[in-house]
């Protein structure tokens, strides 16, 4: 797991969607890289992200304002 400044975000594909998974602490420092690797990973998985928090420590309310963004993102087809 990482050192307490450390934070690191991968991105797994996995046929049609993929697995996010951030580690160390969430908090104004660290969110816009998780925030830029959600957005990546929606522009080529759009059917699915999954995001793995198990390795998270800290989630401050900016990297929650980030969850609580992406489960707004409606990326079903349109008509």
């Amino acid at each position: 797991m990482p050192s307490c400044s450390e934070f690191t975000v991968s991105t797994v594909p996995a046929g049609p969607w993929a697995v996010i998974t951030p580690a160390g602490e969430i908090d104004i420092d660290s969110a816009p890289d998780l925030e830029r690797a959600l957005h990546d990973c929606l522009d080529h998985h759009p059917s699915e992200v999954h995001l793995d928090l198990y390795a998270v420590r800290l989630c401050d309310r900016t990297g929650r304002a980030i969850v609580h963004r992406l489960r707004r993102v409606d990326r079903r087809p349109g008509p």
